[in-house]
């Protein structure tokens, strides 16, 4: 069954499920990891320090992608880590399905902002999403013949819009062959 065969209530709940999971596996991670005070989810991080050093762990469980950080500087949020490793978590598994072998992670300073670029040199995304992107962050939307739930890029965009931000599909082939993403918060 596809996903776009579902109604509404099942993506829902599987979405639900899905976060669920994804939420408690981080927080298993973050409490093995270090001594993360559970009773605390939100934390004062260094956001480009902590992606940095999230992608270099996984790095270590991924060898076959290779990862490049670019243009990191400090920037403070008050902010729960557990949200950004499963944003970071959904696109790289996206990254994997396309076939990726190269990932490429740029910060740049936006006034009270920060912006976060995401390349990879997968296949990219097909010509019919490309001219209706943000179809991608719809609940159910695949673009991959790999298996998938079409509920990571719904799960990206909601998580960033929780945190007050916004992610858009900036094209392919733009620094890698591969798809491109502009997350802003």
């Amino acid at each position: 069954m596809l996903t776009s065969d579902l109604n509404k209530d099942t993506k829902d709940k599987l979405y639900s499920i899905k976060n669920n999971i994804d939420k408690a596996i981080k927080v298993s991670q973050i409490i093995i990891k270090s001594n993360f005070d559970y009773k605390h989810t939100k934390q004062r991080i260094n956001l480009p320090i902590y992606i940095r050093e999230y992608i270099e762990d996984l790095n270590i469980s991924r060898p076959n992608l290779n990862f490049t950080i670019d243009g990191v500087f400090d920037k403070y949020y008050l902010i729960n880590p557990i949200e950004i490793d499963i944003i970071l978590d959904n696109l790289v598994s996206n990254s994997i399905k396309a076939k990726a072998s190269r990932i490429v992670i740029a910060f740049e300073k936006l006034n009270d902002k920060i912006q976060i670029n995401y390349f990879d040199d997968g296949l990219g995304m097909s010509e019919k999403l490309v001219h209706n992107a943000n179809s991608i962050f719809e609940l159910g939307v695949r673009d991959s013949s790999e298996r998938g739930s079409g509920i990571g890029l719904f799960d990206v965009k909601k998580r960033i819009n929780n945190l007050k931000g916004d992610i858009i599909f900036l094209g392919n082939n733009l620094k890698l062959k591969g798809a491109a993403f502009q997350i802003t918060l």
